[in-house]
């Protein structure tokens, strides 16, 4: 529920936020602005432009109102001493939109340099009750005495950020702006404005002014980088690529990496086996060779022992 209802709904029967003066007619003469389009209507802007020339608060005007059949958009203007200058507009606010909501207005950005400080305006607007402007489509302009916002809703010097955007997240209401590691932030107010000056601080341990600084820090924390690997340099990327050949899968294991043999090829062709069979073969050869020599060695020793021992017997001798 917005809040001052009496208020907002009390305004809906005057000119209210343009001034008692505004006669709220279009230029072409065709149509009175609805009071009840507008309930109320808050606009922030700079107090100088030009960087030294004051804004004068009488000058602020509903410059044009655009009805369409789904949307409305109002045009907030400025009378500077060279001419009238848009400065924002509260855009694409629905025809069916709520009684009391609000909307905020858009700065417009300005070509000429010396009203880019009308960039920094902020403000809403309250709608009443759309029935009235909605039977009323078309593009409806004003000048400075016909569509002349009322003082009140003027406010200098209260200019303020509606968001801050940080990369795809856009933040509003209260925002601390917080010092990390090694940078420090410093505020000084020169005239009306508040300057932050973000700066990167000293440290004792390491100072980082060039290329070789970088690098002997980067040594200094990871050790000295691997450059050659069997006298290979890496490719242009700094990378070298292992690469399983037959047989032979590499896989990504932590900090490593694993070969294996998933179809468990031997190593040996079928001639290397036949070469081997043929060798143990010609083993097994000798082998009984070497047994049957051995055989019969054993055979002639024990004949030579046995007739040894009857000569022994018959001569009586001791031998």
């Amino acid at each position: 529920m917005a809040l001052l209802q009496e208020f907002l709904n009390e305004n809906q029967h005057r000119n209210y936020p343009l001034s008692d003066a505004a006669s709220a007619r279009d230029n072409t003469d065709t149509i009175t602005l609805p009071q009840t389009l507008m309930a109320d209507m808050v606009l922030n802007v700079p107090e100088t432009y030009d960087s030294t020339i004051p804004v004068n608060m009488d000058l602020f005007f509903v410059s044009n109102v655009l009805i369409r059949a789904m949307s409305v958009d109002i045009t907030i203007s400025y009378l500077s001493t060279t001419g009238v200058v848009e400065i924002g507009i509260f855009s694409e606010i629905p025809i069916d939109a709520p009684v009391h909501s609000s909307y905020n207005i858009s700065a417009l950005p300005q070509t000429d340099a010396a009203y880019t400080e009308f960039e920094a305006i902020s403000g809403s607007v309250t709608i009443g009750i759309m029935a009235d402007a909605k039977q009323r489509p078309g593009s409806w302009s004003f000048d400075e005495v016909t569509g002349q916002l009322i003082i009140s809703v003027v406010h200098a010097g209260l200019v303020g950020i509606r968001q801050v955007t940080v990369g795809a997240d856009t933040f509003s209401g209260n925002i601390v702006l917080k010092e990390g590691t090694n940078v420090s932030m410093d505020t000084e107010v020169v005239g009306n404005k508040t300057i932050i000056t973000i700066s990167a601080a000293d440290t004792d341990s390491v100072s980082l002014q060039n290329d070789g600084d970088i690098f002997d820090a980067l040594l200094s924390a990871y050790g000295t980088p691997l450059t050659h690997i069997n006298g290979i340099q890496p490719a242009a990327d700094g990378n070298f690529s292992l690469v399983g050949l037959d047989c032979t899968i590499m896989n990504i294991i932590s900090g490593g990496v694993s070969i294996s043999n998933p179809c468990s090829k031997p190593c040996c062709d079928k001639s290397y086996l036949d070469g081997a069979y043929s060798a143990l073969a010609e083993l097994n050869s000798r082998y009984a060779r070497i047994i049957d020599f051995y055989t019969e060695v054993r055979t002639n020793v024990n004949a030579m022992q046995n007739k040894l021992a009857m000569l022994q017997l018959n001569t009586n001798i001791d031998v």
